[in-house]
Order: structure tokens, then C-alpha cells, then sequence
């Protein structure tokens, strides 16, 4: 369904990518008799319906094809099938009439069904507009999902603003917009709209999010921000299947969705002991390992524990009291109760209100119409908030270019962002250090990135995972003292002759983070671990921060990177050494 319904958005009968060609082999020819390989092969194709070879359809003057001209192979098929969509092209009416009927077993949207719970209405939908009209994608209540109305409708308003903004109409009876409109005057009778517009990566909009109802009703502030917030998650979903689907395709434009799919959220009522558990998104489960059906309806103290949390009061009495003061509070080491060592790994997240100005920072601006009412506290009043589970770790932003100017490899490196990050890093470091803790596996998997107004870019760090920790004069067995600890890529050389892990050991490591964030690659990228231990210990390579890195830091990263112990600075003169550096790109950029 969703296939066909990118057909009808797009007008083309293969949005995004060409249609492939399943023909069979007639004729190979190796150029290397007997190799076997397929990469000295030449392959000629035929249709079975055709009366000559494909030639004609390779390109010009080609006359044979070759591996990385094949997708695949074909193992089975449906007869008859693939006419759907040739008589699809030769009709266009029939895509219209499919999406209609496969609409009409279209799920119910969980997103959907809570939405209307907390705005106590009975109808919402998703609705997308095409030039053909409004397909109603998803709907509950007095709209039906599957259905499209070619006729003028209230939806197309939302494309009027020059900049997305969000609709409100009272009473649909009294506004010039909407009284002539045949879901006013016609079966079901609608008289108040709100609505969001669901926008894409590239900022157009895809349609909307409604709310309806038989009778006027007043909105304010606070309920149109949480439906801008509900719309949000909406078109991520629309985006990401389409994504996914698209996945040997994929364009940056995009990616937004991909990494907005994998933000792991749950939406909780915090008046209930415990806080009841009101919906869970797929990503949330995939990360915890938990069935949606298990958590929703649940507690979610009963299902999580918080390690800065006192024992001797209920979990969520600390965190209840804060949120009277405090917009957005944040959940440090939240860990599974009970769940299996893959799946219940800590992880930070923050509470935040359902009308928050963003959900996460992923999120697009919807503006808030001009004369609004305030909400007065409604969504305190009414104690519904998201939490979203915060823990990206560097090497998912090296991937996703967070650390560069824009979100592409080759873009120049982001110093201010880099900075910052790594002077968190060393900051938590050093609170160890100062107790003579060491870490013993300080790596990008191992700093963890949670969304944070604090900062211009949107993230602070956190070091974590504290599983490879010990006293620096912890007396160890002999089969313990000389054993390898860290992950191999940033474990320090030391380490990996036999001697013991100390601070200067951490530092090391450190180092290869700047190196990371800073190159935006991963270090010994394509190496197995046997490969990078032989070139630590017996090629005696490091590695190198590029020249075009700024003097100052690529001095620090190699000094943290030094083969000598004695070399490698303190982390304390590390911390020192980045304030330093960040008081000095103040100076030259205002607003770090």
C-alpha cells in the first residue's frame, strides 16, 4: 500500500528509483575459461515475451552486461501479479480506487487513539494532500481511513502561510474559510478543526494532522504545541517507511527520518503512581527489548530503575517534585528491571511536557497562530510528558556529521561543537580521575550524547559504562594484571604490550576521541583488532591528527596519543587546555 501510495504522490511509476528489469539469461561468456568468476563473465539477457535479446535496452553500444549490472536473482514468483500495476498505468482511476480500498483495512494509528484520548475528542486522521485531493491515510472516530475527497476541503489552508504554521477553527460555521465546506454542511457535521502540518525532511508539507469535533470547542496555546508535537511523530513514520523502503537509495534528505525513527520516546501520565505508560514507539521497544504491548498500560517505575533516585522514597517522587519548577527534567542511568544483559544497558533520557517547543532536537518549528490563548498550565494540569530516551553515541554523530559544519564527510570540521563535546568528556573524566577511579574503556561507544537546551548545538556528553572501572591501586589477580581492557581501536599501546591501564591510559584514549571527532572517521577504520594490534606494538604507528587541524588542538591530541607515558598530559591539564582553546574561538566567534 504504501509502494502505491508513493505512486500516486509522486505521479511516477517508480518514485525514487528505476524499475528493475527481471529477464533471463540466455548466454554467458567467460573471458577467463574455467575461472569460475563471475567478474570475468559476460552475461546476455532476454525477455521471454521478446523476440530479440536485450541489447537494445543496454546502452548505447553496449553489448554485453556484467556484475554490477545485476540486483539479484529471482528465485520464485506470483503469476499474473505484476499486471496490478500495469493496468494501474494504463488507468490511473484504478491507483485511486486501490489506495481506497486497501485504506479501508488500514490499521488504526496508536498515535491517533492517544491523541484524541488526551484532547478528550472522538476523531483525528491523517490527512495528505495531493493534486487530486485529500487522502485520508489514517483516521478514528467519524473519519473514515481510505477515503479520497476530491473536493475542496479545509485542509489545502494549511498551505497558505508562507512559513508552517498550525490551524484553528473554533467554530467552523462562523469562519468564511470553512462554512461552505462539505464536511460542515454534509454527514458527519464538523464544527471545530485543529490541525498541524505534517512537514518533510525538505521542509514541504505532506499534509496534516486533525483534530474534529460535532460541536465548537475553545483550544489554546499549550494544546495546539502538543498537537504540532503529535504531528511531528506522525510524519517521521510517514518518512521513514518510505526511507527504509528506499534504503539502497538513500538521498541525506532523508536521513532526518531515519535518525528520527531511531529516537526511542514514550509518553507517560505522570499523575499516576508510578506513571502510567500511555503509548511506546517502535524504537523505544527495539532498544529495550520490550513488547509495546508490555509497556503500554504499565508503570514506568515498575519497569525501570534510576540510579539517582533515593532508596528510601518511591523513584518518581524526586522527579514529580522538579517537574513544579522545572520545564524539562532529566533521568541519569535509567537501566530495564529484569531485562537480559543486550537489552538493559543504562541509558539517560529527559521528561518533557507534552506541549514542549520540540520534541527532540530533530524536531521542525511549526509556528503557533497569533491570538491564541495561553494554556494556563494545561499540560501540568493534566500531567502528560514525553520521555525521550537520550543516547546517541559519538560514533553515531560522527556518522551522522554532527560534528561538522553540515551534515556531509567532506564538510570542514565544527570546532565550536567539537570543543565543547570533548571538554564535557574530559570534565567527566576527570571527576573519576579525582577519585582515583579509572574508566579503562573510554570510547566513542562509551560517551553518551543527550539532547540539551544548554548548548547552541543541541547536545551535551556524558561518559558512561563504568563496567571496566577500577581503584588505580586495586591489587588484581596475575592472570588480571596484564589482561587487555578497553575496545581495541582506542585501547592505549600499553595496554596492549602487557602492562597495566592507568590514568594516563584514559588520556590515551581521549586522545583517539579528538582524533574521531575531528577527522570525522573512526579510528583504524577497515582494520580487524589482530591488524590494529600489530600496527600499535609492532609497527609502532599512531595515529595522526591532519595539519589542517587548528595548531593548538592538534597539538593536545597528539600529546594524549604519545607513545610515552610521560608525555601524555593529566586530564586535569587536558580540561585546562580546551577551556583555553574555547576562550579563545569566543574571542574570534561570538556565541559559542
Amino acid at each position: 500500500m504504501l509502494w502505491k501510495g508513493l505512486i500516486f504522490f509522486t505521479g511516477s511509476a517508480s518514485p525514487g528509483r528505476e524499475i528493475p528489469i527481471v529477464h533471463r539469461i540466455i548466454k554467458v561468456h567467460e573471458k577467463q575459461p574455467g575461472t569460475g568468476k563471475i567478474d570475468d563473465t559476460l552475461i546476455l539477457t532476454k525477455g521471454d515475451n521478446n523476440p530479440g535479446d536485450d541489447r537494445v535496452l543496454y546502452n548505447p553500444g553496449q553489448m554485453w552486461l556484467h556484475k554490477d549490472h545485476l540486483m539479484g536473482r529471482v528465485v520464485g514468483y506470483m503469476p499474473y501479479i505484476g499486471m496490478a500495476t500495469i493496468v494501474m498505468n494504463d488507468y490511473p482511476y484504478m491507483k485511486y480506487l486501490l489506495l481506497g480500498v486497501l485504506g479501508i483495512f488500514a490499521l488504526k494509528s496508536p498515535v491517533l487513539e492517544l491523541l484524541c484520548s488526551i484532547m478528550q475528542m472522538e476523531t483525528a486522521c491523517v490527512a495528505l494532500l495531493t493534486d487530486k485531493g485529500t487522502f485520508i491515510k489514517d483516521g478514528v472516530g467519524k473519519i473514515e481511513a481510505g477515503s479520497l475527497h476530491s473536493l475542496p476541503g479545509v485542509c489545502q489552508w494549511t498551505l497558505v502561510p508562507e512559513t508552517p504554521q498550525a490551524m484553528v477553527v473554533e467554530d467552523m460555521l462562523l469562519d468564511a474559510r470553512t462554512s461552505t465546506r462539505w464536511v460542515v454542511n454534509e454527514p458527519p457535521l464538523m464544527r471545530f478543526y485543529a490541525a498541524a502540518p505534517l512537514l518533510a525532511s525538505n521542509g514541504h508539507r505532506l499534509g496534516t494532522l486533525c483534530l474534529w469535533d460535532q460541536k465548537p470547542r475553545s483550544f489554546d496555546s499549550e494544546r495546539i504545541a502538543t498537537l504540532c508535537n503529535f504531528s511531528e511523530l506522525v510524519a517521521r513514520e510517514i518518512e521513514a517507511s518510505a526511507a527504509l523502503m528506499w534504503n539502497q537509495t538513500l538521498t541525506r534528505k532523508l536521513q532526518r527520518a531515519i535518525d528520527c525513527y531511531q529516537q526511542a520516546y514514550l509518553f507517560v501520565d505522570v499523575s499516576q503512581s508510578g506513571w502510567e505508560v500511555l503509548h511506546a514507539n517502535q524504537a523505544f521497544c527495539n532498544r529495550t527489548g520490550m513488547k509495546r504491548e508490555d509497556a503500554v498500560g504499565s508503570a514506568f517505575w515498575d519497569i525501570f530503575s534510576c540510579e539517582s533516585t533515593n532508596a528510601s522514597a518511591e523513584p518518581w517522587e524526586k522527579f514529580t517534585e522538579e517537574l513544579r519548577s522545572k520545564q524539562t527534567v532529566e533521568l541519569d542511568a535509567v537501566r530495564r528491571r529484569g531485562g537480559q544483559a543486550s537489552t538493559s544497558s543504562t541509558f539517560t533520557a529527559s521528561l518533557r511536557p507534552a506541549s514542549t517547543d520540540k520534541v527532540d532536537r530533530n524536531a521542525l518549528m511549526i509556528g503557533v497562530p497569533s491570538g491564541m490563548l495561553s494554556g494556563e498550565g494545561w499540560t501540568k494540569k493534566n500531567n502528560f510528558y514525553f520521555i525521550v530516551m537520550d543516547d546517541a553515541e559519538p560514533a553515531e554523530a560522527v556518522d551522522k556529521g554532527l560534528f561538522r559544519t553540515e551534515p556531509k564527510p567532506t564538510a570542514p570540521a565544527c570546532m565550536p561543537v567539537i570543543l565543547s563535546t570533548a571538554l564535557e568528556i574530559a570534565r567527566g573524566i576527570a571527576y573519576l580521575h579525582e577519585r582515583d577511579i579509572l574508566h579503562c574503556d573510554i570510547s566513542s561507544t562509551n560517551v553518551l550524547l543527550h539532547s540539551s537546551t544548554a548548548n547552541e548545538h543541541g547536545f551535551s556528553a556524558k561518559v558512561v559504562d563504568f563496567g571496566a572501572c577500577m581503584l588505580s591501586d586495586m591489587e588484581l589477580p596475575a592472570e588480571e594484571e596484564c589482561a587487555v581492557r578497553g575496545t581495541f581501536t582506542h585501547v592505549a599501546p600499553e595496554i596492549v604490550d602487557g602492562q597495566r591501564c592507568t590514568k594516563a591510559s584514559d588520556v590515551y584514549a581521549f586522545g583517539v576521541l579528538l582524533y574521531e571527532m575531528f577527522c570525522g572517521q573512526h579510528p583504524w577504520a577497515g582494520l580487524q583488532p589482530a591488524q590494529v594490534i600489530y600496527a600499535l606494538v609492532l609497527e609502532q604507528q599512531l595515529l595522526q591528527v591532519p595539519d589542517s587541524a587548528p595548531p593548538a588542538y592538534r597539538q593536545l591530541a597528539t600529546k594524549c596519543m604519545s607513545r610515552d607515558l610521560a608525555d601524555r598530559p593529566g586530564i586535569e591539564e587536558v580540561v585546562t587546555d580546551l577551556e583555553a582553546q574555547i576562550s579563545e574561538l569566543s574571542a574570534e566567534v561570538p556565541h559559542l
